[in-house]
């Protein structure tokens, strides 16, 4: 088919042209993540190559602020349940089982990790009838790598998406030493290539189409539909995640691009500290004259010349300008991480005793969270509704309509339960909320009918609305539990 052989010639060139610093950026804050900071660190003029090995492999300090702010956002974000409802009776009772199936709040968990190191996050979903004869909805989500993903967008509207191109190199080794030596595998280049755009859809591997002819996979139904998208539309089969996004890119912001320059500096900064506190942790034996003057004195002791000293010489450990220096970078870099000194060191809380002190420091991690909402949940819902276009189109399913709806957990940051209680309280007698509305967001997960049976249990428990005038009673509820006043006899009123 030397029409597709083009079609793969035009790829790679577009993939050539200008994506390198862009990949090298996704490696590094992948490589930042996984604790090897090290290997940034420029190499010193008069270093040889064993002194360098010996300060990035063995003295060099990693404190991986990365990865604590990566992992802190992203259970923010998917650390608890979210309810996703589609409008449609028929579509919600497939799509619950498909995430069921999926296990959808820990495949979001990931997703949300990689667009946080990296900026975006992708999932590529196929249509697998054959390999998943018995799910309703076979469907399968793919995550990619993003340093394997190029986007191709309209360019009179830079964050449209009209085509991906994901292109990768792979070989045959499993990383099983017993099996790889059985299996005599080497170290055998492979490529790999999907393009996917509205129209077309079509995948190679070492440049041959994988069009389910002459042992080649079948991954996009190329026997059914000869290598075009029948659905119209790349959104259908493949979704963007964007963590951040700005009108001028058509790829996210990681939530770690202000923080891996911090983070490396603090780090070479402590290395320098600990080598010299290493280097002086124990005292020299100094002396102002030479081995030939000692004399030897009474009882075969060794004796130094009158005038002469010999003494221990100790450090005092004043390093106190570069103590000061790396406690500002670490400072600049929770700040730019969006999250405060209590998110990051226990004993941070202990200064945060009291809800606004709480909502305050929390503020910049509860708005990053708030937009993260907005990004993901739009990239979601498009998700959903390209599923619900695939079961129409190949599923022979019919819905009214692919309206979604994504109900987010009503908290997800520290707060003081006691307030928390009192606010709900609070907010029921000002009639801001009913109980059924607070345990639905509570409970988000709890049917209609489970959030009643619930009421009616509680109503049932013998201390339900019964304070007793225990620390737990609203203002209200404890101005009415104040004894009557004692009046003296022949007092007013009498």
């Amino acid at each position: 088919m030397p029409e597709y052989q083009a079609v793969l010639t035009n790829i790679m060139e577009l993939v050539a042209e200008s994506e390198f610093e862009r990949i090298q950026a996704i490696e590094n804050s992948f490589a930042m993540y996984n604790c090897r900071h090290s290997q940034f660190f420029p190499r010193f003029a008069a270093e040889t190559d064993d002194d360098y090995k010996q300060r990035i492999g063995i003295d060099a300090y990693n404190i991986n602020f990365v990865r604590r702010i990566v992992d802190t956002l992203t259970a923010y974000l998917y650390g608890n349940e979210i309810e996703r409802k589609c409008e449609d009776e028929t579509a919600n009772t497939l799509m619950v089982e498909h995430w069921r199936r999926t296990n959808i709040m820990l495949y979001m968990l990931k997703l949300k990790r990689t667009a946080s190191i990296g900026g975006t996050g992708y999932t590529v979903a196929r249509w697998l009838p054959k390999d998943m004869p018995d799910a309703k909805v076979p469907i399968h989500y793919v995550p990619v790598d993003p340093a394997y993903v190029t986007l191709i967008f309209d360019p009179a509207e830079p964050t449209r998406v009209r085509g991906a191109i994901i292109h990768y190199l792979y070989d045959d080794v499993t990383g099983v030493t017993m099996v790889d030596r059985h299996r005599g595998n080497k170290l055998t280049p492979h490529s790999y290539v999907e393009y996917i755009t509205d129209d077309e859809h079509l995948i190679w591997i070492d440049d041959k189409l994988q069009d389910g002819r002459n042992g080649q996979r079948d991954l996009m139904n190329f026997e059914q539909f000869g290598g075009t998208n029948p659905f119209g539309s790349v959104d259908v089969v493949f979704t963007v995640y964007r963590n951040y996004e700005i009108n001028q890119s058509v790829y996210g912001v990681s939530d770690i691009k202000d923080v891996v320059p911090l983070n490396l500096k603090l780090d070479e900064r402590k290395t320098d500290e600990g080598v010299v506190i290493s280097y002086h942790s124990l005292p020299a034996l100094v002396g102002d004259f030479e081995m030939s003057e000692l004399i030897r004195g009474p009882s075969r002791m060794w004796q130094i010349p009158q005038d002469r000293e010999l003494d221990y010489l100790t450090w005092d450990n004043n390093i106190g300008a570069s103590l000061e220096h790396c406690d500002k970078l670490t400072r600049d870099l929770i700040t730019m991480g969006r999250l405060p000194e209590a998110a990051l060191f226990a004993e941070g809380i202990r200064q945060l005793r009291s809800a606004p002190a709480l909502e305050l420091a929390f503020a910049p991690a509860k708005e990053a969270i708030k937009e993260q909402r907005t990004t993901f949940g739009d990239a979601e819902v498009r998700r959903i509704q390209g599923d619900l276009t695939m079961l129409e189109m190949l599923g022979n399913k019919q819905f009214k309509n692919k309206n979604v709806e994504l109900v987010w957990p009503h908290k997800f940051l520290p707060i003081d339960s006691f307030v928390e209680i009192e606010t709900s309280r609070t907010r029921r007698e000002l009639g801001l909320d009913t109980w059924e509305q607070q345990l639905k967001r509570e409970y988000p997960n709890m049917s209609d009918e489970q959030i009643a049976e619930h009421m009616e249990k509680c109503k049932a428990d013998p201390l339900f609305g019964k304070s007793g005038g225990s620390p737990f009673s609203s203002p209200a509820e404890k101005s009415t539990e104040q004894e009557e006043p004692v009046r003296a006899p022949g007092g007013a009123g009498e």
